[in-house]
């Protein structure tokens, strides 16, 4: 049984996590507000060609921190025709790799500069009235930062509680297990980087080992297509695309799986070189290199993946 401790620190836990993810949801919300209309202006002039979409979908889900929610702009331009199916396609599969900024921001170690974001932004937002949106986004991201700061806080008091230890050690060291568990908690979050991060927290505390870390990472990218589907509600002429980037998730996480001993082994090297001073940066590095590794192949695979969309995957 818990004890009274263990229980303050559980709803430290759950406000820190709650906290980080309506953090998140704010910052995104933010940023779509400032920058979504001009990237809509520039989103037929840089999606014509296969590198040009892959580029932009990389480089939107960075702005808005959301490969969900670029998917989603993604299918509602391809619904009202501003974007045809592979300039789509080309879209979410390049923003997988541009998500990944928010899982290196979360595993740096920031200490207490979230309390300086907060502040500093209360004060500017004050006397700055003409950037005031600019400040809200700072102060969004200093509440992120707390929110992480509140997991970390809990999840370092959990390690030297015997039932949650014991728990953990029966169910970490399956990488199928932990991938399903990723994908799982991913489908009803809706946000893979913020699982990611989170996974961050607890391999930082040893709560988890490397195994489940990775293997719950890997979950997290077939759990966040889910998004997609919602997107589709009342579009089902575009539906073929989100489940060709369901496949083409899926067929990643499988790759990585099969081959997840030399993967794991890679990274275990990359950690115990570079990283024991911080060994977050781990699990970030970890969730870029399968990233940019499945992009990668479907840049070169491209033209299968067209193909299949336009001769299996369309409704007769």
């Amino acid at each position: 049984m818990f004890n009274d401790t263990s229980n303050l620190f559980l709803i430290l836990i759950i406000c820190g996590f709650l906290l980080f993810l309506f953090s998140l949801y704010l910052i995104r919300f933010n940023l779509n507000a400032l920058f979504s209309s001009k990237l809509s202006k520039l989103i037929h002039l840089f999606t014509n060609s296969k590198l040009k979409s892959f580029i932009f979908g990389c480089i939107t889900s960075a702005i808005i921190q959301s490969s969900s929610g670029t998917t989603a702009i993604a299918i509602s331009l391809l619904s009202s025709k501003y974007i045809k199916d592979k300039e789509c396609l080309g879209i979410i599969i390049g923003a997988n790799l541009g998500t990944c900024l928010t899982t290196f921001i979360a595993a740096l170690n920031f200490d207490y500069i979230f309390l300086y974001l907060i502040s500093l932004s209360i004060v500017l937002f004050f006397i700055f009235n003409k950037y005031k949106n600019y400040f809200i986004l700072i102060f969004y991201i200093g509440l992120m930062l707390l929110g992480l700061h509140m997991l970390n806080c809990g999840f370092n008091f959990l390690i030297n509680n015997k039932i949650i230890f014991n728990f953990i050690q029966t169910t970490q060291n399956s990488i199928l297990l932990s991938t399903l568990l990723g994908t799982f908690i991913t489908a009803i979050v809706q946000s893979s980087s913020g699982v990611i991060s989170i996974v961050e927290q607890m391999y930082g505390s040893n709560i988890i080992n490397l195994v489940c870390s990775l293997g719950i990472m890997l979950g997290a990218n077939i759990g966040t297509t889910i998004t997609g589907y919602i997107s589709t509600i009342n579009t089902n002429n575009t539906r073929r695309i989100i489940n060709a980037n369901l496949i083409f998730n899926i067929l990643g996480v499988l790759l990585f799986v099969v081959l997840f001993r030399p993967f794991s082994n890679f990274i275990l090297r990359l950690q115990n070189d570079f990283f024991l001073h911080n060994i977050k940066l781990t699990i970030a590095w970890a969730h870029f290199i399968f990233n940019l590794v499945t992009v990668i192949l479907g840049y070169v695979f491209f033209k299968y993946l067209s193909y299949f969309i336009n001769n299996k995957l369309t409704r007769k």
